[in-house]
């Protein structure tokens, strides 16, 4: 009797388990999940660009001579657009030493030139003259300047903040949008289950560009930022 006692009692425990873990299920599965979304445009408000600047020669001192010349009317053509010596950086020389050759195509011992490169950068808040300059100084190749125009870099200072701001709007998105699923059937959003944030996008004014791992567009001085969550919601009767 005992036994049997025992056996009863573990039949009624494991059932009430069973059935407690179905009403956890079932109070789980009454739920909504939706996305939210958020977008804003900006203004790139730093920009930054660099130029580069070769030279040759059969020596050293002639290659140098050169560089130097070519890299001072740089910097002056620069400055003349605006931009102060804080915003104005020159890097150290690069150098590398090109080979004589037969006419076999096999390299000898001998040197036929030295070639010198220089970066000269500007990193500036006036983003539209740093893009206007980045344009125009090709120009000094007609002054002789060996010169190297690379593709100006835009960014915003400010994304973290935005980014805050648009998270916000984003979640309020998301529970709107669950407010208006649910109503339908008689039932309101309650308390938020889960909540995880998609990826950022950052990308050129007007775009519909997307990345699953994100993206964060430099070429442009306007953008669009775009934010995504996803929420789950208990479904109150």
């Amino acid at each position: 009797m005992f036994m049997l006692g025992l056996a009863v009692a573990l039949g009624v425990l494991l059932a009430s388990q069973t059935i407690g873990r179905a009403m956890v299920a079932m109070k789980r599965d009454h739920s909504i999940r939706v996305k939210g979304t958020a977008s804003a445009d900006v203004k790139s408000d730093h920009g930054k660009w660099t130029a580069i600047i070769s030279s040759r020669g059969t020596t050293l001192v002639d290659a140098y001579a050169t560089l130097e010349i070519a890299t001072a009317k740089a910097h002056a053509f620069i400055e003349a657009r605006g931009f102060t010596k804080d915003e104005i950086f020159v890097f150290s020389v690069d150098s590398t030493t090109t080979w004589k050759q037969t006419e076999k195509g096999i390299t000898t011992n001998e040197i036929e030139w030295y070639n010198l490169s220089q970066r000269i950068q500007v990193s500036s808040g006036k983003v539209e003259l740093v893009r206007a300059t980045s344009n125009e100084v090709t120009a000094l190749i007609r002054d002789g300047v060996d010169i190297n125009s690379l593709t100006p870099e835009f960014t915003v200072t400010t994304i973290e903040s935005e980014k805050m701001r648009l998270l916000e709007q984003a979640t309020q998105n998301g529970f709107e949008r669950a407010g208006v699923m649910v109503r339908a059937s008689g039932g309101k959003p309650g308390r938020l289950a889960s909540a995880s944030q998609g990826v950022f996008q950052i990308v050129a004014s007007g775009s519909t560009d997307s990345s699953d791992y994100g993206s964060y567009d430099t070429t442009t001085i306007a953008k669009s930022v775009r934010a995504v969550v996803t929420l789950e919601y208990d479904v109150d009767e």
